[in-house]
């Protein structure tokens, strides 16, 4: 009797293991884009590499998925910048860190829509290469950092997805005075709100 029950438990849970839904907790995502830094005076133009982790799922009757996310960025911007007289370059290199909020929401089939709010910091090396190359000026800065971001993606499988998505970038603590873009003949009160960037994702769900 105690054998047959014992075999009869042990049946119920393996049959239990092979119905459930395995799930993935964590993931881990390269990006690649092409971005618009608008936060400078000379809106300099370049592209963009990014790495995210992040671990969360999707809560029992819930349609969504929720992440705690960690994102880091680099990006590699230039400009040229000609006066009546003269012709400068100007390079931009940018890292940042954030984190935040990560939410996915289905929208047909395999098919989901991505939201996601960071905050972080934000650093930038700037370097302006004046006269065509004649003098070299350098500057560093730092700011606080808020994101924003929204796109696409599509879960081919358990493990893997692409995706595009846009991100809003708020360097809210740059200088106000920018001596790079000033030394190059752009006036410093050029400088918009924000920096724009277009990407190209692949994540791995583990």
């Amino acid at each position: 009797m105690r054998t047959s029950l014992l075999a009869l438990v042990m049946c119920a849970m393996i049959g239990g293991v092979g119905r459930a839904d395995p799930g993935t907790w964590f993931m881990v995502e390269g990006g690649l884009g092409y971005g618009v830094a608008d936060a400078f005076p000379e809106a300099p133009t370049g592209l963009s590499t990014g790495l995210t982790l992040g671990f969360g799922g999707k809560p029992k009757g819930w349609p969504l998925r929720f992440y705690g996310i960690v994102n880091l960025a680099w990006g590699s911007y230039d400009a040229d910048v000609t006066s009546d007289v003269d012709r400068s370059t100007i390079a931009r290199s940018t890292f940042s860190y954030s984190a935040g909020l990560r939410v996915l929401a289905p929208l047909y089939r395999r098919l989901r829509f991505l939201s996601e709010v960071t905050i972080g910091g934000y650093s930038v090396a700037s370097e302006a290469a004046l006269a065509s190359g004649a003098e070299h000026v350098s500057n560093d800065d730092g700011s606080f950092l808020v994101g924003i971001a929204a796109g696409l993606q599509w879960r081919f499988n358990l493990w893997f997805s692409l995706g595009a998505r846009a991100d809003i970038q708020f360097p809210t603590g740059l200088s106000s005075f920018d001596p790079i873009a000033e030394a190059a003949g752009t006036p410093s009160s050029n400088a918009g709100a924000s920096n724009f960037l277009f990407s190209l994702t692949a994540t791995l769900h583990l």
